[in-house]
C-alpha cells in the first residue's frame, strides 16, 4: 500500500460503496466483511500510521475485510513500518500468533526495548489488556511453542487467552 494506508482504505471503501464518514484519520464505514448496513467498522491511525480495524457488529477479522476490498493484510501497514515494529513471521510461533490477535481485535504493540534502547527481540507490549483494559500487557517469545503473558492487573493466562481466542498453552 501507499505511504498513507489510511487514505488508500478510505477511497477503496468510497469506490466500493461501503459509505466512508468522517476525516480519513478516524473514520467509520459499513463493514465489507459482513456487508451490513450499519457504519459498525471503525478504522483510525495505529502506531506507526498503520491502519487499526474494528467491526463493532460481527468482529470480522482485518484479513476479511481486506480481501472484501481486493487488498491484504499487508496494506494495512506503511511501506516503512520498520521491521522491528512488525510481528515474527512465523505462522506456528505462538507469540506471532498472540500479537496478531491483538491486531486483529484493534490492540496496538511495540517492541519491547533493551536497556540500552535497542529493541529486544521476543519481547513485546500491547497497548492494554484485552480482559480489563489495563494499559500494560507484555508478551515474551520463550521459544517458538512457549510465550509468556501478563496483565499488570493480573489477569489470569486463561482469561488472556480465552480473550485473545488463541488456542495454544500460553503460561
Amino acid at each position: 500500500m501507499p505511504s498513507d494506508p489510511l487514505a488508500q482504505l478510505y477511497d477503496d471503501l468510497e469506490r466500493g460503496g461501503y459509505d466512508p464518514r468522517g476525516p480519513e484519520y478516524k473514520f467509520r464505514s459499513r463493514c465489507p466483511g459482513h456487508d451490513g448496513e450499519a457504519h459498525s467498522l471503525a478504522v483510525c491511525e495505529g502506531v506507526d500510521g498503520r491502519a487499526v480495524l474494528f467491526c463493532h457488529a460481527h468482529q470480522c477479522e482485518p484479513a476479511d475485510i481486506m480481501t472484501a476490498l481486493g487488498r491484504g493484510v499487508r496494506d494495512l501497514f506503511r511501506d516503512d513500518t520498520p521491521r522491528d515494529n512488525r510481528a515474527p513471521e512465523r505462522e506456528d510461533d505462538l507469540a506471532a500468533a498472540l500479537l496478531m490477535r491483538l491486531y486483529a481485535i484493534g490492540i496496538g504493540w511495540k517492541p519491547g526495548l533493551q536497556r540500552d534502547g535497542t529493541p529486544n527481540p521476543g519481547f513485546f507490549v500491547g497497548d492494554r489488556c484485552p480482559v480489563c483494559k489495563s494499559p500494560h500487557l507484555l508478551i515474551q517469545r520463550v521459544s517458538q511453542k512457549t510465550a509468556i503473558v501478563s496483565c499488570a492487573a493480573g489477569c489470569s493466562q486463561r482469561s488472556i487467552r480465552a480473550a485473545l481466542r488463541v488456542e495454544a498453552v500460553v503460561r
